[in-house]
């Protein structure tokens, strides 16, 4: 006790801890909400020490900040605790809840498939040089091959945020459930569209009495998700990939009452047909939640879609029946890449 209250009362504190305490950024470095765990720390000395010092003005900034992170961290949670509320805890901690399980329906040792990880991004980008060497002559064909020249393990990447403690995603898969706990909306059947393995859709089948539904166009996603909801005691939850889907629209036709498409439609090859499809899945005064990522220049990110990232897709969503609503009742703000519409027809 005695060397917090010596640390911070240092004259020159920030410059012994190595700077500010650092936001948590995006991919191209741009500072976001919250702080890691250690960053967050930081921030509570970097506080104590610039009220000591009589640095209010200081002192007032970094508190926002905190508030902000505090913000982000109870939704982090909000989101665990739907994700886990069927699972019985045994003090292991999420990561390794999370990383047992997924090594163990990859059938490799834990720590091989941690190293396996660590070379996603770059597998991700040698496979897409491969295979689309020329992305003016992409085909859905070609499209359909890399998706499935990636390794079956490459489906744990959602992993990698939880062993960077890094809160700001979970936060945000926190949102739906904001949404579905506001009993105005009428909130019980849900999908997310491009929903990866899952982790999305366990949490809100947790949070409602009605239908889940998890929409991948991989299969091999699917099996993963399944294996998944069995181990947390999940088992409210459907599993329809994107042509069972297609197959069986009529069965889908309004029947939810909110949709989530996040990080989803930079990557599909018939933007327009997409949300077509999305569209019709939700009633007449339902919503989605959507984040798009056209402009950022990421493999499979296509360019074809680029023409996306301004007033044309606002004006391709209410060609659908979607209009822009601000959000309202969120512990956090939205980002600018994400967008909360309203079907009004």
């Amino acid at each position: 006790m005695k060397f917090i209250k010596e640390l911070i009362s240092h004259k020159n504190l920030a410059k012994e801890l190595n700077g500010k305490p650092r936001k948590i950024t995006n991919t191209q470095g741009v500072e976001l909400l919250g702080y890691i765990p250690e960053e967050f720390v930081k921030a509570a000395l970097l506080l104590s020490n610039k009220y000591i010092t009589l640095n209010f003005d200081g002192y007032i900034a970094l508190a926002y900040d905190m508030k902000a992170a505090l913000d982000v961290n109870i939704s982090a949670v909000d989101f665990l605790h739907a994700l886990f509320k069927n699972y019985k805890s045994d003090g292991r901690g999420v990561y390794n809840v999370l990383i047992d399980i997924y090594s163990k329906y990859f059938d490799i040792d834990k720590k091989e498939l941690e190293n396996y990880l660590e070379t996603v991004d770059s597998v991700y980008a040698g496979n897409w040089e491969r295979i689309v060497p020329d992305e003016d002559k992409l085909t859905e064909a070609l499209l359909s091959e890399f998706y499935n020249s990636l390794p079956e393990w490459s489906a744990a990447t959602s992993l990698k945020g939880f062993k960077e403690q890094n809160p700001l995603g979970l936060a945000y898969k926190s949102l739906p459930i904001a949404l579905m706990s506001n009993p105005s909306l009428n909130i019980k059947n849900v999908f997310d569209y491009g929903g990866n393995d899952g982790l999305l859709t366990s949490a809100l089948s947790n949070c409602t009495t009605g239908r889940v539904t998890l929409i991948e166009f991989n299969k091999r996603l699917l099996n993963l998700a399944k294996y998944k909801d069995e181990a947390l005691n999940i088992n409210n939850v459907n599993y329809v990939s994107v042509d069972e889907l297609t197959s069986s629209a009529q069965e889908h036709e309004g029947l939810y009452d909110l949709g989530c498409c996040f990080e989803v439609l930079e990557h599909a090859y018939d933007v327009e047909k997409t949300v077509k499809l999305i569209a019709s899945l939700i009633r007449k005064d339902g919503w989605l939640l959507m984040s798009t990522s056209f402009a950022l220049p990421m493999p499979s990110h296509l360019k074809k879609n680029i023409k996306y990232d301004g007033p044309l897709f606002h004006q391709l969503m209410s060609e659908y029946g979607f209009v822009q609503v601000e959000p309202s009742g969120f512990p956090i703000p939205l980002l600018n890449n994400m967008f909360m519409f309203k079907k009004v027809i």
